[in-house]
């Protein structure tokens, strides 16, 4: 093993093997030079509120508690068991459309969002589907 001559430490002045990582100093100058930084810390920033909480509240004192697709009962509201039937994204217009917002087991929604639409029992909300792309675009249904 080859052994560094000790040169002149730039922090500490003292004539001593320099740190291989940062030539120009000492290994212990080095380790204290290379502190990690204090943690900044993050705060935490609140969605901005976009009004379907207070649309799936009405939905849900107006809707009978039961799947719109399936006819299963639905015991306890959530968020997942509201489901937009044109997409919030590409449809913005209609994120808070009541029309465009079926009652849905999360099972049934995970699968029109996941799945197969073609599936016979999402026959219906197709033909809702094509429904308000028309709507949505202006035209008459």
């Amino acid at each position: 093993m080859i052994q560094s001559k000790p040169k002149l430490c730039s922090v500490c002045n003292e004539v001593k093997v320099l740190w291989k990582s940062n030539p120009k100093l000492c290994k212990q100058c080095a380790m204290s030079y290379n502190k990690p930084l204090a943690r900044t810390t993050i705060k935490k920033v609140m969605p901005k509120p976009t009004g379907e909480k207070v649309l799936f509240d009405v939905i849900w004192a107006t809707r009978p508690h039961v799947c719109e697709v399936s006819g299963q009962i639905i015991r306890e509201a959530n968020v997942s068991c509201f489901m937009h039937i044109l997409s919030k994204g590409a449809y913005p217009k209609f994120r808070l459309f009541d029309k465009n917002i079926l009652l849905v087991t999360p099972e049934i929604h995970n699968e029109y969002d996941n799945g197969d639409r073609s599936d016979p029992k999402f026959y219906q909300v197709m033909k809702l589907h094509d429904e308000l792309i028309k709507k949505y675009y202006g035209e008459k249904i």
